[in-house]
């Protein structure tokens, strides 16, 4: 007996950690708002040394400035980058750091 009442009060204290393990996320208009993030913050000249979470050493190199959102990027066989805006725009970057812009 006293299995089966742990058993059903198990699922209720599951689901009331899980509720209150919950963030708070801002609303407007019933649509959650995205955290501001890293908006408009100047980026320092670099590079910079970090430690990743799986403990490997990086080093990050600023390639570019002025970029409005980067969404995706690819790296062509002779080195040169290009990457997608969130507009849309394709650009393409050299090894020079020369932004481009391609369509």
């Amino acid at each position: 007996m006293r299995t089966a009442i742990r058993l059903a009060i198990m699922p209720a204290l599951l689901l009331t950690m899980s509720a209150q393990a919950q963030q708070k996320v801002p609303f407007a208009n019933g649509v959650p708002v995205a955290p501001t993030g890293l908006a408009d913050q100047v980026l320092p000249a670099g590079p910079f040394d970090m430690r990743t979470g799986e403990g490997q050493d990086i080093r990050v190199t600023v390639l570019a400035r002025d970029i409005e959102y980067p969404y995706s990027l690819a790296f062509l066989p002779n080195g040169d980058l290009l990457f997608t805006e969130r507009t849309g725009r394709l650009r393409g970057c050299c090894a020079a750091a020369n932004l481009i812009r391609i369509r």
